[in-house]
């Protein structure tokens, strides 16, 4: 099925000041792909996959503002300047590799943040930079950094936010940073994990769990830790042992089963699928020599494409 520009973005009337903001630039970005010669029908297939996807969220996520669930932050002049109203920090952090961050991660925190058991209006995203021996080839933190940055900033601000701190540092050190430079009294903080990662988290939680408090404690504040958990790709296996397993551990957890049915980062490295990065005009000059020469393989056509007219069907319902 041809999955066109006309599909998506068609009726969608925001009722909020912000959401008419940001579908106004995503609308752009993607309308931005029509004039590019070197991209084929295919290949905007491939990126168009994410329109309805991102629609379906911003919905949400404008009604859910609309009606005063969910809250956005005042992030000017942050860090700087402390802007958690009542010295409480309620937000949501995304870690990852991030090798590169692309449109299934930004698809992930839409979702979240339309999610309507989610309390939360800013996800912080924030680079893995430690070495990591599994990951021996991953590129260099400086430049995952700026490719997520290229993506996300001047676009999603303020419900996404990517945060310099993850320099040298893995999880556990990164939101340890988090608490340190937060000047609060409370923190209440969700972690984003999709299934695929949540058999790791589990096995770290303990000890990561064990120094965030210890560091919320040197600053005299409490620690409230949140899992929001996203059913990933095809991957069906029986979860519930592990959600089990965050209740044994006394571990409140949001679990949403809906999947997220999309390429993942291996896919990008292993597969050369290049057009699953989200298209602003600074990473479309990054791109061209990569379409010219067909460096790229399609995605939607050899994987997924069972999966188009589902996702149009619940954009149009």
């Amino acid at each position: 099925m041809e999955y066109t520009i006309k599909d998506c973005f068609v009726e969608f009337k925001p009722k909020t000041k912000l959401i008419q903001t940001i579908s106004s630039k995503v609308h752009r970005c993607f309308q931005s792909l029509e004039d590019i010669a070197y991209l084929t029908p295919i290949d905007r297939n491939d990126f168009y996959w994410f329109r309805c996807i991102y629609q379906h969220a911003l919905e949400h996520i404008d009604n859910r503002i609309k009606t005063g669930s969910l809250t956005p932050l005042d992030l000017y002049n942050f860090p700087k300047k402390c802007c958690f109203p009542y010295s409480t920090c309620t937000a949501a952090i995304f870690t990852g590799s991030f090798d590169p961050f692309q449109m299934t991660h930004l698809a992930f925190i839409l979702k979240f943040l339309a999610y309507d058991e989610s309390d939360t209006g800013t996800v912080f995203v924030i680079p893995e930079g430690a070495h990591n021996p599994l990951k021996p080839h991953r590129s260099n933190y400086d430049y995952r950094y700026k490719l997520m940055s290229l993506q996300l900033k001047n676009i999603f601000y303020p419900l996404i936010y990517p945060l310099d701190i993850g320099k040298d540092a893995d999880t556990i050190t990164i939101w340890k940073r988090f608490i340190e430079m937060i000047p609060c009294n409370t923190f209440k903080l969700t972690h984003l994990l999709g299934t695929d990662v949540l058999p790791y988290a589990i096995k770290m939680l303990p000890e990561d769990l064990a120094v965030w408090n210890e560091e919320a404690e040197k600053k005299h504040a409490t620690f409230t830790y949140r899992a929001y958990v996203l059913q990933r790709n095809e991957s069906y296996e029986d979860i519930r042992p592990l959600l089990k397993q965050l209740e044994a551990m006394n571990i409140e957890y949001q679990y949403d089963d809906k999947p997220l049915k999309s390429p993942s980062s291996t896919d990008f490295r292993s597969n050369n699928v290049f057009s699953i990065v989200f298209p602003t005009r600074e990473m479309l000059s990054h791109m061209e020599i990569v379409f010219r020469y067909g460096l790229h393989r399609s995605w939607t056509e050899q994987k997924y494409p069972l999966f188009l007219p589902d996702i149009i069907s619940e954009h149009r319902d």
